[in-house]
């Protein structure tokens, strides 16, 4: 058996979707129509976002100087790990393990070529969901390996390789699946670092 790094290399974002009320919505929305407000400050840090807002606007708190993650909250209703599928590239690398180990380039190539190639991208089953008419969207944007996983085989096979994907809230394509053989892959490889984050408010 082959040990195979396959990975998913270039910028992409982790995204999430929160469902606002309809107030809460008004007031976010007011709120970012001044120029000293920024919601991505507020987002990082909102334990010590210096801007007033009424305990009922105030998204991330849970109680009395505690607060949620803004990638880990109950207001969650979409999130996604994602590589840009139209301009990342895919690598795959066979791991050899000699006295130091060491990777091999199996294949690399544009993730739009390798799909026109082999057809491999596969859209999620479509499942009927509800898509709050008032929302919170958030992308962190990224760099590096968006996606890695290590497959064990007798030899890469590339038409045995699915991407399955998924159209988001706002309309966009992202990953939310790898699968070698029928098999999903662990995303275990990723190594990336943060570029910047946008967030902004929007009702159907």
């Amino acid at each position: 058996m082959k040990k195979y790094l396959i990975s998913f290399t270039g910028h992409g974002a982790e995204s999430i979707f929160m469902k606002l009320t309809p107030e809460q919505y008004s007031w976010w929305w007011q709120a970012t129509q001044d120029e000293d407000f920024c919601i991505e400050d507020y987002l990082i840090d909102p334990e010590n976002f210096d801007y007033a807002i009424p305990d009922e606007m105030n998204i991330l708190k849970i109680g009395d100087g505690e607060f949620q993650e803004w990638d880990s909250n109950d207001l969650i209703f979409e999130h996604y790990n994602s590589p840009d599928l139209v301009h990342c590239e895919l690598t795959i690398e066979e791991v050899v393990e000699d006295a130091e180990e060491h990777y091999q380039e199996v294949l690399s190539q544009p993730l739009d070529e390798f799909n026109d190639e082999y057809d491999c991208f596969t859209e999620q089953e479509v499942v009927i969901r509800e898509i709050p008419e008032q929302v919170l969207e958030i992308n962190n944007y990224e760099k590096g390996c968006l996606y890695g996983a290590i497959i064990e085989v007798e030899s890469f096979d590339p038409t045995k390789l699915k991407i399955l994907t998924d159209e988001a809230p706002n309309g966009n394509i992202y990953l939310c699946g790898v699968f070698y053989d029928g098999e999903e892959l662990c995303n275990t490889e990723s190594c990336t670092r943060g570029k910047g984050m946008v967030a902004s408010v929007w009702e159907e």
